[in-house]
């Protein structure tokens, strides 16, 4: 129950049936409009009515004979702002900090619905439910609002994360004025700061366990970690950081010595001038990064070209929407004029694209048909199309734009259709060959009023083979 006041009520009842019978009942039998509902030994509990936090929950026990059942109820409602705890009416302007992010946000078509939202947040009770003050650890957010002419009229700092606008306060200040602070209390998949983040594209709180999945967050965390990479790399304490490509390294610091092969790459880098040779930066390079496994390679020049050196260092993978990204440094080095070493890092980290809302399947359906050539096969079950479902919902998305080395083929293989039947308009899958589906070849997705190409693997060869 997200934290507010609330009002509870009590209902008892006795019956005959046995507990189990009147449990499983219950279970089966939620008060419409309730979802997320669970059943434990003699309890039950079913809550988010409408993500606005009701709550109800039951006990089932067997006293003399009988089978007695309790429910109690609660309802939250919140403190609405008064008339001057809102955002005044002059504004045109929304200045927005956080991290990566420092937008000024104008035009009516994205100040007015910011203004909306945040007028739409709670005061907080005069006694806290849940409400923990200014302790968050987190990121914060700060939002100032101006007029026409740039004039602040009020400012808030809203907390970064989704899951902490409810539990802790945020402030607001109207012309120079301390206001009474405020909570989102509104539905999670509502708040405001995520209907922000939607409506101007940005990703705010950047961190290892990323959870939104879009363009935006996925690039700024891939952007956010890369900086981290370049801020940890250690270098001899002369080190001096030039703003472009140091004069006399022939070219060969214009680009890293090399590159990751994979999809998507996110890929910062900074240059420095040392005093020392190359030999003497490398090994301080190699032996201060204790927490990366390092590769040490070497590259010679020509008669007329300074010999470079490069230092990989690979740290572990990290997860990103719950798939692997990796993350490198690349270090280049070369001599220079007058006992110099040129440097050149690159952060290097490799992103998932994220995959659009339309090419995920929103309901397991009735069957599944799959047709290649002449052969049809139709899936039945709740359970196996769960399975499959799953498994096709987690097909990675070919990134557009990006062009792709493929081979010219002239026969591309049998057609193979895959029906996703029970769901709106009917989606399919189409994919020629039982080989590995990749960019070059991927699964064609229809549905939902739109088309995609997703990376499909051995998905259309395990769909067929598997003796469901």
């Amino acid at each position: 129950m997200r934290g507010g006041p609330a009002v509870g009520r009590r209902g008892s009842w006795r019956l005959r049936a046995p507990p189990s019978v009147v449990l499983r009942f219950l279970l089966r039998h939620p008060v419409p409009g309730y979802t997320g509902y669970r059943g434990l030994g003699r309890f039950f509990n079913e809550s988010e009515r409408g993500n606005r936090g009701d709550q109800y929950q039951g006990t089932v026990l067997r006293r003399h004979g009988w089978t007695l059942v309790q429910i109690d109820v609660w309802s939250t409602w919140t403190y609405p702002p008064l008339p001057h705890e809102v955002v005044p009416s002059s504004v045109r302007e929304v200045d927005i900090r956080q991290g990566l992010v420092d937008l000024a946000v104008t035009g009516a078509r994205n100040v007015k619905p910011i203004v909306r939202w945040f007028d739409q947040l709670s005061v907080i009770p005069p006694v806290n439910y849940g409400v923990t003050g200014y302790d968050y650890q987190g990121q914060w957010v700060q939002f100032t609002f101006r007029t026409a002419g740039r004039v602040q009229v009020a400012s808030s700092v809203v907390p970064a994360d989704i899951a902490a606008n409810v539990y802790y306060s945020i402030s607001f200040v109207r012309h120079g004025k301390q206001l009474r602070p405020l909570q989102d209390s509104g539905p999670w998949k509502s708040d405001f700061i995520n209907r922000v983040q939607r409506l101007l594209g940005v990703c705010f709180g950047f961190s290892q366990r990323v959870y939104r999945f879009s363009l935006a967050c996925n690039k700024g965390w891939a952007d956010n970690v890369a900086n981290n990479l370049l801020r940890r790399l250690r270098l001899p304490s002369d080190a001096q950081s030039v703003a472009h490509e140091p004069d006399g390294d022939s070219g060969r610091l214009r680009s890293p010595a090399s590159v990751p092969a994979t999809g998507e790459l996110l890929d910062r880098h900074r240059f420095w001038r040392v005093r020392g040779s190359v030999a003497s930066v490398e090994a301080f390079v190699a032996t201060h990064e204790p927490l990366a496994a390092k590769a040490v390679s070497s590259t010679t020049g020509g008669r007329r070209m300074p010999a470079i050196r490069n230092v990989t260092l690979h740290y572990s993978d990290i997860t990103l929407n719950h798939r692997p990204a990796s993350r490198e440094t690349e270090v280049t080095l070369v001599a220079l004029r007058g006992g110099w070493t040129g440097v050149r890092a690159d952060g290097q980290v490799a992103w998932d694209y994220p995959r659009p809302s339309f090419t995920r399947l929103h309901r397991v359906g009735v069957a599944i048909v799959v047709r290649a050539g002449s052969t049809t096969r139709r899936i039945t079950g709740s359970r196996l199309l769960k399975l499959i479902v799953a498994r096709f919902n987690r097909l990675p998305v070919v990134p557009p734009g990006r062009v792709y080395p493929c081979p010219a083929t002239k026969h591309r293989g049998q057609r193979i259709t895959i029906e996703f039947h029970g769901h709106e308009s009917t989606p399919h899958a189409v994919v020629y060959g039982m080989g590995s589906s990749t960019a070059c070849n991927p699964i064609h997705f229809s549905g939902y009023g739109d088309s995609a190409s997703l990376i499909g693997g051995d998905f259309v060869r395990w769909l067929l083979e598997s003796r469901f």
